[in-house]
């Protein structure tokens, strides 16, 4: 918008001000934001390069029931990691930010595409599954596909004033759901695989539970501590509660704990 002073001179402080908000709100989503939802793919990634090697031995000899088995592994310590991971994003967005990095503005971008981000993290083993399955040219298509619908969504929303920043944060969400379920069925087209609804939703209620007891510890006995003891002491909490939650319900044994990468063997000793 240009206004016009009494001299006639066109100003463009608003316009300034409009593309000030708009480069500060990127920022946000990709200094702030993305990068601390993509942080736990460091599990899944790593367990999706030892899945390489696994699959491929079983598909040689043509073991499809043990490439299902690894399938589900993979698929079930993905998601109760990345469940774990999601609900502590959600919960904890703004004293994170907060801690992190002085501002928690960027918190409406993690709680919009946290939910969307446990597919992101399904992508790792799903890919890795598809390459030892040697279907690495229908992974590149499928990743394609996803990336131009993403940027198609971003340039379709992005640039209406209504949606702003916040239609590239929903182009992600898109792009990253359909490159899933791409890989999912691809993977299904090769590999018989049956889909235990009820453990995944186990998985998800115990998170959740667990989330909730992080935030009330946060909310009112921590009340008076500082921001940094009060989120680590939370979501330390939050973390054991899950665990002790997954060994009771028998949702999870301690020697699939073993095979989590990185932080297996700490959460073993818990057991």
């Amino acid at each position: 918008m240009v206004f016009r002073t009494n001299s006639g001179r066109p100003e463009f402080g608003n316009s300034r001000s409009h593309r000030g908000r708009s480069h500060k709100s990127i920022r946000e989503l990709t200094g702030y934001a993305l990068p601390l939802l993509m942080l736990p793919s460091f599990v899944t990634s790593s367990l999706a390069t030892a899945l390489v090697p696994a699959v491929s031995e079983a598909r040689t000899t043509g073991n499809f029931l043990l490439v299902e088995h690894r399938l589900q592994q993979a698929l079930k310590i993905t998601f109760i990691t990345g469940c774990l991971a999601i609900v502590i994003l959600f919960i904890f967005a703004e004293p994170i930010l907060q801690v992190m990095y002085g501002s928690s503005h960027a918190a409406v971008f993690i709680k919009f595409l946290a939910p969307f981000f446990i597919l992101y993290y399904f992508q790792y083993p799903l890919q890795s599954m598809l390459q030892a399955l040697d279907l690495a040219k229908a992974a590149m298509f499928n990743s394609l596909a996803g990336n131009i619908l993403k940027i198609g969504v971003i340039w379709l929303l992005a640039s209406k004033e209504s949606f702003g920043i916040m239609g590239a944060a929903i182009g992600i969400a898109v792009g990253t759901m359909l490159v899933t379920f791409l890989h999912f069925s691809t993977v299904l087209k090769v590999v018989p695989f049956t889909l235990h609804f009820r453990s995944y939703i186990s998985a998800l209620v115990l998170a959740l539970i667990s989330g909730w007891g992080g935030y009330y510890l946060y909310q009112f006995p921590l009340s008076s501590q500082p921001i940094g003891t009060r989120l680590l002491l939370s979501v330390t909490v939050v973390i054991l509660l899950f665990t002790f939650f997954l060994l009771m319900t028998g949702s999870i044994k301690k020697a699939d704990l073993i095979r989590i990468p990185v932080v297996g063997d700490f959460l073993s000793k818990l057991a």
